[in-house]
């Protein structure tokens, strides 16, 4: 009897655990329904209306007042809650109005409006006026995860947290540099050593410096362009000889796979096609990996989703953009924005004759 009473008290108990268990399950996939489904949320604070949409990987937050709408698109996790905004902080800037959602554990920006137009909070407070450096050179530090290198005419300086260094490669100064191609952080061009045609190519290791030579045996015209890319591959088009190549710069080669002997392909959503000579010599046919980026930079102005505010007030010529961090050229000086905050980065006198294709940038 004491066993049989022993027995069914065991039983209950693993019921509960089971009952417990399932509770638990249950919670934890109604949470993590929370944070992963998309929604729309609308709320008031104050006087301002908030709209609060969360899709993806992104969090978009419109506020709108007096028929003004400010919208702001962060780049960040979800959180487990919705109507993530707690307060939204109302500056006047140079009669702006300057509106910033605060979020806890989300960093936002400001921006500010007037007749019409957005610009950012940096712009008006900060706004950096030009100065002519004597020096040839000068560089303040960069993140210790972005690396950038500035062709000068026989090699390049290279730049990353505080240090600068500098790459010498050629014995002499080249002022065409048109074959110079970043491929995520590796940078790949010709051996410019050779006057008229080129053999070999050099590939550097923008994170370590480390520079390699991709060998090989046909002679390549410098009038080429780099026609695509596929995983490991980059593609070049020699116009001059109507060849194509296949360069793998993982490898370190490259091989003939196109010629009036052979025929010619191209990829297509990543698929190998028949092509003719003409796609390559008369419409110069590109076929480049695009990556889509949800923030795009047109002259001054940041831009996403039907929306754009003013960053920098010069004419610059932007060089590298990664989401909110742009890297711009005006005159002899390279600058770095990013949300809210403007820096220079690097003064180097030679920009003022060429800045095409002369500045490389790549952050992990």
């Amino acid at each position: 009897m004491l066993l049989k009473i022993i027995s069914i008290f065991k039983k209950k108990r693993i019921k509960r655990r089971y009952l417990i268990l399932l509770i638990t399950i249950i919670v934890l996939l109604l949470i993590l329904r929370n944070i992963t489904k998309d929604y729309e949320a609308s709320y008031d604070i104050n006087k301002y209306n908030v709209e609060e949409i969360v899709k993806d990987k992104t969090i978009t937050i419109n506020i709108k007042n007096d028929g003004v709408v400010y919208k702001y698109l962060l780049l960040s996790k979800r959180k487990a809650k919705r109507k993530i905004v707690k307060e939204i902080k109302e500056e006047i800037i140079d009669e702006y109005t300057c509106l910033t959602p605060i979020i806890d554990k989300i960093s936002t920006y400001t921006i500010c409006y007037k007749d019409g137009e957005f610009v950012d909070k940096d712009l008006l407070v900060n706004n950096l006026e030009y100065q002519e450096i004597s020096s040839d050179i000068k560089y303040n530090e960069l993140g210790s995860e972005e690396y950038m290198l500035v062709w000068k005419y026989d090699g390049f300086y290279s730049f990353n947290k505080d240090e600068q260094n500098t790459i010498n490669l050629l014995d002499k100064n080249r002022y065409s540099n048109d074959l110079m191609k970043q491929i995520d952080k590796y940078l790949l061009f010709p051996k410019y050593e050779e006057d008229y045609t080129f053999t070999d190519f050099h590939l550097i290791d923008m994170t370590n410096l480390k520079s390699y030579t991709i060998k090989g045996t046909n002679e390549i015209s410098y009038d080429s362009y780099y026609c695509g890319q596929y995983k490991n591959n980059i593609y070049l088009f020699d116009n001059k000889n109507e060849n194509l190549y296949k360069i793998n710069y993982k490898k370190k080669t490259y091989e003939l796979i196109g010629s009036n002997l052979i025929g010619y392909e191209k990829l297509v959503n990543g698929k190998v096609k028949k092509a003719d000579l003409k796609e390559y010599t008369i419409d110069k046919i590109t076929y480049f990996n695009d990556e889509e980026n949800l923030i795009s930079v047109v002259d001054n102005y940041i831009e996403y989703d039907n929306f754009k505010y003013r960053f920098a007030t010069n004419d610059i010529k932007v060089i590298y953009s990664n989401n909110y961090d742009v890297f711009y050229i005006y005159k002899d000086n390279i600058y770095k924005y990013s949300l809210n905050k403007t820096k220079e980065v690097l003064h180097y006198f030679e920009l003022n004759f060429n800045s095409d294709n002369t500045v490389f940038i790549y952050q992990k």
